[in-house]
């Protein structure tokens, strides 16, 4: 063989050694990248369930100091339910109301009470409503999620 042809196949060998040593540095490289991702990908999904689980612990409390402060507000209607009653029935005697007045008084008030258990009733059922849209919204967010539409992969 000529010198030219020996030095050109050296020269190839040369060239071919350095593609494979950068192919496998390239590899290298993207694995430890990979691990990395995944790394801080694991992390990241670690560092959200704690801080659920750290929500989620809170709920209860959260539901009694609501259902404390509800009860705190329904003790002062009631307090100041007899407070009013006592003035009521006093002022009442005081000027001498007919009976005919007092049964209206108290056909009124029957239907003051019935108005405010229908809209109870109603209120209840608005929020059941409500809140059954919410969950049927949250189902559908989830599937999206879930669903190929942000699979990045």
């Amino acid at each position: 063989m000529s010198k030219e042809v020996t030095k050109s196949l050296k020269e190839a060998d040369v060239t071919r050694e350095k593609l494979i040593e950068a192919i496998k540095i390239h590899k290298s490289t993207q694995e430890t990248s990979q691990k990395e991702t995944d790394s801080v990908s694991d992390n990241m999904k670690t560092i959200a369930y704690e801080l659920i689980e750290k929500m989620e612990s809170k709920i209860p409390s959260y539901v009694k100091l609501y259902s404390d402060l509800y009860k705190k507000y329904l003790e002062i209607m009631k307090s100041f339910a007899n407070v009013y009653c006592s003035n009521q029935k006093q002022f009442l005697t005081n000027m001498e109301v007919n009976e005919d007045t007092l049964d209206a008084i108290d056909v009124c008030l029957k239907y003051a009470k019935q108005f405010a258990l229908y809209q109870m009733e109603i209120n209840e059922n608005i929020f059941k409503t409500y809140f059954g849209y919410r969950f049927t919204m949250l189902d559908f967010y989830n599937n999206m999620i879930n669903g190929s539409i942000f699979d990045f992969a």
